[in-house]
């Protein structure tokens, strides 16, 4: 799914590869570190701030529901940061393509979980 989503917000998948030890990838490097380290150290972003990391994770977002891609697993730990200080989304083990509408599958970080995951309701983008 990573490798199919060009974004400027989403994180590169440039190649990946799976052996009998593990799975490799090859990705963009994004040395700025985690959004939720630089917000710790800060305690608190400024406004001008908070809008441009908001939209940024917003628009792409959007990229990914206009592709039908549910991505399950947003998290400060998953927004981060490459050296110019913009934001990108990693982490797409949980991602799914959405067929039929919703997806029933429970999974996620607990802390993060919608109340409609944690019900079992149903779910979309």
């Amino acid at each position: 799914i990573m490798k199919e989503l060009i974004h400027p917000f989403i994180a590169r998948l440039y190649a990946g590869m799976e052996d009998e030890k593990g799975k490799y990838f090859l990705m963009e490097a994004l040395c700025g570190g985690e959004l939720c380290e630089l917000l710790y150290n800060e305690t608190q972003f400024s406004e001008r701030w908070s809008l441009f990391y908001s939209a940024s994770v917003l628009s792409a977002f959007g990229h990914m529901h206009e592709r039908k891609i549910a991505y399950r697993d947003l998290k400060p730990e998953n927004l981060v940061l490459d050296t110019l200080g913009y934001v990108k989304i990693v982490d797409f083990g949980l991602a799914k393509k959405v067929k039929s509408g919703q997806t029933y599958t429970f999974c996620g970080t607990p802390d993060y979980l919608a109340p409609e995951v944690i019900l079992n309701e149903g779910y979309d983008w």
